[in-house]
């Protein structure tokens, strides 16, 4: 392994390190749109971490795609009953899939 490969994965731990503080940092101070939309932002830049981690020669363009991809499906997952029940057994499932829907639109349906 060369010494980019090995800087550009330890780049990418503290980055994803950096990423998720800034996530619990913005959900713990804020509530509303600021938090949904920097939350979906900060998912994607924290897969985008991770695509790069696994494949450090990858060039952006297929990097970002995996991470649009992903959150793609986790928007589509969450037209499904699957995520609920996913993050009713476990806090890190919680973590990663609950989102919470535009201006409350939803929240009478969960109840």
């Amino acid at each position: 392994m060369s010494l980019a490969v090995r800087w550009t994965r330890l780049l990418m731990v503290v980055s994803a390190a950096g990423l998720i503080g800034a996530a619990f940092a913005i959900r713990a101070a804020m509530d509303g749109p600021i938090e949904q939309y920097s939350g979906a932002a900060l998912s994607a830049a924290i897969v985008y971490t991770i695509v790069i981690f696994i494949w450090p020669l990858i060039s952006p363009l297929p990097a970002g795609s995996a991470a649009i991809a992903y959150c793609w499906f986790i928007e589509f997952a969450q037209l499904t009953p699957i995520p609920a029940a996913l993050s009713q057994r476990s806090w890190l499932a919680r973590q990663l899939l609950v989102r919470q829907p535009p201006f409350g639109i939803m929240a009478e349906v969960r109840r």
